[in-house]
């Protein structure tokens, strides 16, 4: 037995029920992607069990591609809920009324009843809430966004005293409020960036907070061999995340034409689900075409020149950023698009205000050779530093913390008796 295969045979074999508000996936958002791999990765040497909302019968369909990887998988319709106990709205709205759920409550402690679970871990702050449900198991929550710092954002940036401002002042307030005395539950919180960290760290005084960046498949977005001569400039995000919306207004009405007007033959990709009527009325003008929704991100990847990163709210991880490093592909953003990320000054592309991203992108569609160049590099350092092996040995490291080096013994993961099962929320 080599040294590996012993390393690998001395980690403990651990039971983990997983809690997630969308069924994870590949290819949709950058959540489901984490979770997808996290759970193929955790899955060659845990038992897992995942169970999860779904909105619609189409995200179902994504509980397929998880089976090889799970003992069992049940989904539970998200709708909204008429079981709520908090009827002044102390707690944000987006949460309570989608997310509370009694069937979900019932389905998590059947199974901590019957399984012998060793660790409950909550995907987003839109199940942390489940924590409470676990009297003896220890419980992960992976905020995969601090909410409350993305509500301090929008109130800092709304400008003098208002009505919007105060409003933005009382649902910050609402946010942290609740993020802090939802998230004290746990016995370990996982964030993805170090600003986060140190931000919840002072936040929950004595819960263990812990930082590992997203990951991504290195083999699924690969550059391969395929040249485009078009001089295309893509961003890729779904614009239900407000701050993927607030930054493509931004670049089209403030960067864009400079763009154009420099570089008129350049085309401006928009890839993603659900962009607002404002950004749909931008499509076919000024060489601009919102996608909307498609499978496979990687064919408008392979065409891009430059990737633009226009982020100015929001927390949490940058996955497409990644991506777009992994498909050797160079990245124009600003400074919050990459935290968290790689250091190396030459990958990040920073630019904050319209005239320093229009330079920019401008100077790689007008240098193709440099845009190679820069994407090659940037490849280079993904497949370094970022790997979903790596964010699996991350967790196993924090439920050997929480636990200790002992472990509870369970069966080898069947293959065929598997199982997914479809519940009406209620």
């Amino acid at each position: 037995m080599s040294r590996l295969q012993q390393n690998q045979a001395a980690k403990p074999r651990r039971k983990i029920l997983l809690v997630s508000p969308y069924v994870p996936c590949r290819g949709v958002h950058g959540g489901g992607n984490l979770m997808f791999n996290l759970i193929r990765e955790l899955s060659a040497r845990h038992q897992i069990t995942v169970l999860s909302f779904y909105e619609d019968e189409a995200e179902s369909r994504y509980a397929e591609a998880l089976v090889p990887f799970c003992s069992q998988i049940e989904l539970v319709r998200r709708v909204q809920t008429f079981h709520l106990r908090d009827f002044l709205a102390v707690d944000p709205p987006a949460i309570t009324y989608e997310f509370y759920s009694r069937r979900m409550q019932e389905l998590i402690q059947q199974h901590l009843r019957s399984g012998a679970f060793d660790i409950l871990q909550c995907e987003y702050l839109q199940t942390a809430h489940f924590a409470r449900v676990s009297q003896t198991v220890p419980v992960v929550i992976t905020n995969h966004e601090v909410s409350s710092l993305a509500y301090y954002s929008r109130f800092h940036d709304a400008g003098s005293l208002s009505l919007n401002k105060l409003t933005l002042l009382l649902r910050w307030m609402r946010m942290l409020n609740y993020e802090e005395k939802t998230l004290r539950e746990a016995s370990a919180v996982v964030v993805l960036t170090p600003a986060e960290r140190q931000f919840l760290s002072r936040l929950l005084a004595g819960v263990p907070v812990y930082t590992h960046s997203m990951g991504v498949d290195c083999n699924h977005f690969s550059p391969g061999v395929s040249r485009h001569r078009e001089r295309a400039v893509v961003f890729v995000g779904n614009f239900r995340h407000t701050p993927n919306e607030l930054g493509v207004e931004w670049f089209l009405n403030r960067v864009w034409p400079k763009i154009i007007a420099r570089c008129p033959h350049a085309t401006f990709y928009a890839v993603g689900g659900n962009p607002s009527a404002r950004l749909l009325a931008r499509h076919k003008k000024d060489n601009v075409v919102m996608t909307g929704f498609v499978e496979d991100v990687r064919d408008f990847l392979a065409r891009a020149t430059v990737f633009v990163a226009p982020l100015f709210a929001g927390a949490g991880a940058r996955t497409k950023v990644l991506e777009a490093w992994a498909m050797a592909k160079p990245v124009v953003g600003t400074t919050l698009a990459f935290e968290g990320l790689a250091d190396e000054p030459t990958l990040r592309l920073t630019a904050d205000d319209e005239n320093t991203f229009t330079e920019r992108v401008c100077a790689l569609l007008e240098n193709t050779n440099l845009a190679e160049q820069l994407g090659v590099a940037a490849r280079q350092v993904v497949v370094q530093q970022f790997s979903w092996q790596s964010l699996a040995e991350f967790y196993e490291a924090v439920y050997t913390d929480i636990l200790g080096s002992g472990g509870t013994s369970v069966p080898q993961k069947p293959s065929l008796a598997l199982q997914t099962q479809l519940h009406e929320n209620g």
